[in-house]
Protein backbone atom coordinates (compact mmCIF):
# COMPACT_ATOMS: atom_id res chain seq x y z
CA UNK A 1 0.00 0.00 0.00
CA UNK A 2 2.96 2.29 0.80
CA UNK A 3 4.42 2.06 -2.56
CA UNK A 4 1.22 2.35 -4.58
CA UNK A 5 0.90 6.00 -2.36
CA UNK A 6 4.70 6.91 -3.34
CA UNK A 7 4.06 6.26 -7.09
CA UNK A 8 0.55 8.03 -7.37
CA UNK A 9 2.73 11.27 -5.10
CA UNK A 10 5.49 10.71 -7.15
CA UNK A 11 3.12 11.28 -10.30
CA UNK A 12 1.27 14.48 -8.98
CA UNK A 13 4.95 15.56 -8.04
CA UNK A 14 5.50 15.34 -11.11
CA UNK A 15 2.53 17.27 -13.08
CA UNK A 16 3.44 20.45 -11.11
CA UNK A 17 6.36 20.33 -11.78
CA UNK A 18 5.60 20.23 -15.09
CA UNK A 19 2.50 23.00 -15.10
CA UNK A 20 5.06 24.71 -13.58
CA UNK A 21 7.61 24.40 -16.51
CA UNK A 22 4.64 25.67 -18.73
CA UNK A 23 3.82 28.32 -16.88
CA UNK A 24 7.34 29.71 -16.62
CA UNK A 25 8.02 29.33 -19.89
CA UNK A 26 5.08 31.27 -20.98
CA UNK A 27 6.68 34.28 -18.97
CA UNK A 28 9.68 33.93 -20.44
CA UNK A 29 7.91 34.45 -23.41
CA UNK A 30 5.65 37.56 -22.77
CA UNK A 31 7.93 39.39 -20.06
CA UNK A 32 11.55 39.78 -19.25
CA UNK A 33 12.40 38.07 -15.62
CA UNK A 34 15.38 38.00 -13.29
CA UNK A 35 17.57 35.18 -12.48
CA UNK A 36 20.72 34.40 -10.52
CA UNK A 37 22.13 34.53 -14.10
CA UNK A 38 21.09 37.65 -15.25
CA UNK A 39 17.95 39.48 -16.75
CA UNK A 40 16.22 37.43 -19.68
CA UNK A 41 14.55 38.73 -22.02
CA UNK A 42 11.94 38.02 -24.58
CA UNK A 43 12.44 37.82 -28.39
CA UNK A 44 11.01 41.32 -29.29
CA UNK A 45 13.36 42.94 -26.87
CA UNK A 46 16.35 40.84 -27.60
CA UNK A 47 15.64 42.17 -31.51
CA UNK A 48 15.38 45.76 -29.57
CA UNK A 49 18.19 45.60 -28.07
CA UNK A 50 20.47 44.40 -30.97
CA UNK A 51 18.79 47.03 -33.22
CA UNK A 52 20.03 49.90 -30.19
CA UNK A 53 23.02 48.08 -30.44
CA UNK A 54 23.84 48.15 -34.02
CA UNK A 55 22.40 51.94 -34.26
CA UNK A 56 24.99 53.42 -31.79
CA UNK A 57 27.43 51.52 -33.30
CA UNK A 58 26.46 52.04 -36.94
CA UNK A 59 26.04 55.90 -36.37
CA UNK A 60 29.56 56.46 -33.97
CA UNK A 61 30.87 54.83 -37.37
CA UNK A 62 29.27 56.40 -39.67
CA UNK A 63 30.06 59.87 -37.74
CA UNK A 64 33.90 59.21 -37.55
CA UNK A 65 34.22 58.15 -41.16
CA UNK A 66 32.61 61.34 -42.15
CA UNK A 67 34.26 63.94 -40.10
CA UNK A 68 37.58 62.54 -41.85
CA UNK A 69 36.71 62.13 -44.88
CA UNK A 70 33.54 64.03 -46.08
CA UNK A 71 34.26 65.85 -49.32
CA UNK A 72 32.12 68.99 -48.41
CA UNK A 73 34.67 71.68 -46.68
CA UNK A 74 32.06 74.55 -45.11
CA UNK A 75 32.70 77.81 -45.80
CA UNK A 76 35.11 80.18 -42.97
CA UNK A 77 31.88 81.53 -41.36
CA UNK A 78 32.88 84.18 -38.41
CA UNK A 79 29.16 85.63 -37.57
CA UNK A 80 26.89 84.06 -35.78
CA UNK A 81 24.11 85.15 -37.86
CA UNK A 82 25.53 83.34 -40.77
CA UNK A 83 26.38 80.43 -38.85
CA UNK A 84 22.99 79.90 -38.05
CA UNK A 85 21.52 80.18 -41.62
CA UNK A 86 24.12 77.47 -42.55
CA UNK A 87 22.55 75.43 -40.14
CA UNK A 88 19.26 75.71 -41.59
CA UNK A 89 20.59 75.30 -45.02
CA UNK A 90 21.48 71.88 -44.26
CA UNK A 91 18.60 70.65 -42.38
CA UNK A 92 16.63 71.86 -45.40
CA UNK A 93 17.54 68.19 -46.72
CA UNK A 94 16.40 66.58 -43.61
CA UNK A 95 13.35 67.76 -44.61
CA UNK A 96 12.98 65.57 -47.55
CA UNK A 97 12.29 62.78 -45.03
CA UNK A 98 9.31 64.47 -44.07
CA UNK A 99 8.06 65.20 -47.20
CA UNK A 100 8.35 61.90 -48.57
CA UNK A 101 6.18 60.42 -45.66
CA UNK A 102 3.30 62.98 -46.39
CA UNK A 103 3.61 61.79 -50.35
CA UNK A 104 3.59 58.59 -49.35
CA UNK A 105 0.48 58.64 -46.81
CA UNK A 106 -1.27 60.72 -49.69
CA UNK A 107 -0.44 57.87 -51.97
CA UNK A 108 -1.76 55.09 -49.76
CA UNK A 109 -4.89 56.60 -49.13
CA UNK A 110 -5.64 57.48 -53.01
CA UNK A 111 -5.07 53.75 -53.60
CA UNK A 112 -6.79 52.34 -50.81
CA UNK A 113 -10.68 52.38 -50.62
CA UNK A 114 -10.97 51.78 -46.99
CA UNK A 115 -8.95 55.52 -46.64
CA UNK A 116 -9.52 57.58 -49.23
CA UNK A 117 -12.37 59.89 -47.47
CA UNK A 118 -10.16 60.39 -44.40
CA UNK A 119 -10.72 57.31 -42.52
CA UNK A 120 -8.66 56.24 -39.34
CA UNK A 121 -6.29 53.66 -40.53
CA UNK A 122 -6.51 50.43 -38.98
CA UNK A 123 -3.55 49.31 -36.34
CA UNK A 124 -1.03 47.72 -38.41
CA UNK A 125 -1.58 48.52 -41.69
CA UNK A 126 0.77 49.95 -43.98
CA UNK A 127 -0.88 53.39 -44.24
CA UNK A 128 -0.91 52.97 -39.86
CA UNK A 129 2.93 52.64 -40.11
CA UNK A 130 3.12 55.25 -42.72
CA UNK A 131 1.62 57.95 -40.39
CA UNK A 132 3.54 56.51 -37.46
CA UNK A 133 6.85 57.15 -39.38
CA UNK A 134 5.34 60.67 -39.97
CA UNK A 135 4.75 61.92 -36.29
CA UNK A 136 8.04 60.27 -35.34
CA UNK A 137 9.88 62.23 -38.30
CA UNK A 138 8.30 65.15 -37.22
CA UNK A 139 9.40 65.08 -33.79
CA UNK A 140 12.79 63.29 -34.59
CA UNK A 141 13.62 66.63 -36.88
CA UNK A 142 12.57 69.12 -34.43
CA UNK A 143 15.47 67.83 -32.14
CA UNK A 144 17.58 67.64 -35.20
CA UNK A 145 16.90 71.34 -35.92
CA UNK A 146 17.47 72.75 -32.28
CA UNK A 147 20.28 70.63 -31.67
CA UNK A 148 22.20 72.00 -35.21
CA UNK A 149 21.28 75.40 -34.56
CA UNK A 150 23.10 75.20 -31.46
CA UNK A 151 26.01 73.50 -33.04
CA UNK A 152 26.21 76.33 -35.35
CA UNK A 153 26.77 78.27 -32.64
CA UNK A 154 29.34 76.20 -30.50
CA UNK A 155 31.79 74.30 -32.64
CA UNK A 156 35.23 75.75 -34.01
CA UNK A 157 35.07 76.51 -37.59
CA UNK A 158 36.63 73.66 -38.64
CA UNK A 159 34.26 71.26 -37.20
CA UNK A 160 31.11 72.57 -38.57
CA UNK A 161 31.52 70.14 -41.56
CA UNK A 162 30.05 67.93 -38.74
CA UNK A 163 26.41 69.14 -39.14
CA UNK A 164 26.31 67.89 -42.65
CA UNK A 165 27.74 64.79 -41.82
CA UNK A 166 24.40 64.79 -38.95
CA UNK A 167 21.96 65.63 -41.67
CA UNK A 168 23.26 62.94 -43.73
CA UNK A 169 23.29 60.46 -41.14
CA UNK A 170 19.44 61.61 -40.35
CA UNK A 171 18.30 60.10 -43.69
CA UNK A 172 19.72 56.99 -43.67
CA UNK A 173 18.63 56.86 -40.47
CA UNK A 174 14.91 57.11 -41.09
CA UNK A 175 15.08 55.68 -44.06
CA UNK A 176 16.30 51.97 -41.98
CA UNK A 177 13.62 53.19 -39.41
CA UNK A 178 10.80 53.00 -42.04
CA UNK A 179 11.91 50.35 -44.02
CA UNK A 180 12.49 48.59 -40.78
CA UNK A 181 8.60 49.67 -39.31
CA UNK A 182 7.16 48.03 -42.34
CA UNK A 183 9.47 44.46 -42.51
CA UNK A 184 8.52 44.49 -38.60
CA UNK A 185 7.97 46.87 -35.86
CA UNK A 186 10.81 46.33 -33.60
CA UNK A 187 13.14 46.37 -36.36
CA UNK A 188 12.52 50.09 -36.30
CA UNK A 189 15.27 50.22 -33.16
CA UNK A 190 18.61 50.64 -35.44
CA UNK A 191 17.09 53.87 -37.11
CA UNK A 192 15.47 55.19 -34.37
CA UNK A 193 18.91 55.20 -32.42
CA UNK A 194 20.81 56.22 -35.32
CA UNK A 195 18.17 59.07 -35.57
CA UNK A 196 17.74 60.29 -31.70
CA UNK A 197 20.83 59.23 -30.13
CA UNK A 198 23.51 61.90 -32.66
CA UNK A 199 20.70 64.10 -31.67
CA UNK A 200 20.63 64.23 -28.38
CA UNK A 201 23.90 63.98 -27.96
CA UNK A 202 25.02 67.01 -30.19
CA UNK A 203 21.88 69.29 -27.70
CA UNK A 204 24.06 67.71 -24.43
CA UNK A 205 27.02 69.32 -26.00
CA UNK A 206 25.36 72.75 -26.41
CA UNK A 207 24.02 72.78 -23.18
CA UNK A 208 27.47 71.83 -21.80
CA UNK A 209 29.28 74.61 -23.78
CA UNK A 210 26.54 76.93 -22.51
CA UNK A 211 27.43 76.62 -19.34
CA UNK A 212 30.67 77.19 -19.85
CA UNK A 213 30.78 80.43 -21.27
Amino acid sequence: MGKYFAKALDKTNACCDLDQLIAFKKMNATSPFLTPTGIHMTDNQKSIFLGISSGAVLSSLYLYVGWYYCPFKPPTILHQGDRLVYAIKCDAFACFMYFAGIGQVALRRFFTEEAIQGEIAKVGSPLDIDQRYLQNTLEQFILLLVAHLGLSLVLPIEALVLIPVLVSLFIFARLAFWIGYHKKPTARALGFVATFYPSAISLFYVLYKCTLS
